[in-house]
């Protein structure tokens, strides 16, 4: 493995940021904090309380004993970083900091966020399609969907749709935490005191079929007779959007129906169909 230089942001301490550092050593033996004035600037919001401070941060992973040499990145030591084989977390503000502070940086991309295994999501009803596709074009669509929930930061499940229109992809999503998607783990996730399909109006998290459909609207995209592809079938609230948005086909990859969601599809028009995921 290439050594690299791990540029982290650090807001929150968690179990999935002391597996990454355990998992990496001794591979990686130097480690840059992102600063406070960089975080500032790539945040998505002017401040936030909850997150701790760049110092707090580096007094963590000190502690830790586990790297030769750790420091705290500044905009002044952008220029230099850039040259160097990076290793960046697969956040909203590392993609942010790539994007617009180091763009075309040599650049290796790891997850910090908790994961929980599948097979322990409860199942509620199974969905009824209106038929199964094996369409080669549309196992690519879907796997672009399960692309896109990748980004995702949400510890319980990752979604991810895409937009289609003609066969071309016109806008992707994924579900996410908001202000950030590093706050449930700050403030607390309020679906860790619900059951699953319990109070689906409730939650931190936006959803990828609603945060797709209002991506359409500040486009000024018309969804009319689109097609929807998204890794698991959507809940009963994202179901209304998805009819009400005059979305013609809803493509799925795994997933149940909770409460009224397959019953509104059909109610109005939109077709189910179910893309067996290939063992």
């Amino acid at each position: 493995m290439k050594e690299r230089l791990l540029v982290i942001h650090i807001p929150v301490i968690h179990r999935g940021y002391l597996d990454l550092f355990r998992r990496l050593v001794p591979a990686v033996r130097s480690v840059m904090i992102l600063g406070d004035e960089l975080a500032k600037r790539l945040r998505f919001f002017e401040h936030d309380i909850s997150a701790l401070r760049a110092e707090e941060a580096f007094e963590f992973v000190a502690a830790l004993k586990l790297f030769d040499t750790i420091t705290i990145l500044e905009p002044a030591s952008l220029p230099a970083i850039r040259s160097q084989p990076l290793l960046l977390v697969n956040d909203e503000l590392s993609r942010r900091l790539y994007h617009e502070l180091l763009p075309g940086a040599d650049v290796q991309w790891e997850s910090v966020f908790l994961r929980w295994d599948e097979s322990h999501v409860a199942r509620v009803t199974p969905v009824n399609p209106n038929r199964q596709s094996r369409d080669q074009r549309d196992r690519e669509l879907l796997a672009e969907a399960y692309a896109e929930a990748e980004q995702s930061g949400d510890w319980w499940r990752r979604v991810g749709a895409v937009l289609v229109a003609d066969g071309a992809v016109r806008l992707r999503a994924y579900n996410r935490d908001m202000p950030d998607d590093q706050s449930s783990y700050r403030l607390g996730n309020i679906r860790d005191y619900l059951e699953p399909g319990e109070r689906p109006d409730l939650s931190n998290t936006f959803h990828a079929e609603n945060r797709i459909i209002a991506e359409a609207a500040r486009a000024g995209m018309a969804t009319e007779g689109l097609d929807l592809y998204v890794t698991h079938f959507p809940c009963s609230m994202c179901a209304k959007a998805v009819a009400a948005a005059g979305i013609k086909r809803c493509f799925f990859g795994e997933g149940s129906s909770n409460f009224d969601a397959e019953m509104v599809f059909h109610a109005h028009g939109v077709e189910i169909i179910h893309l067996p995921r290939e063992a």
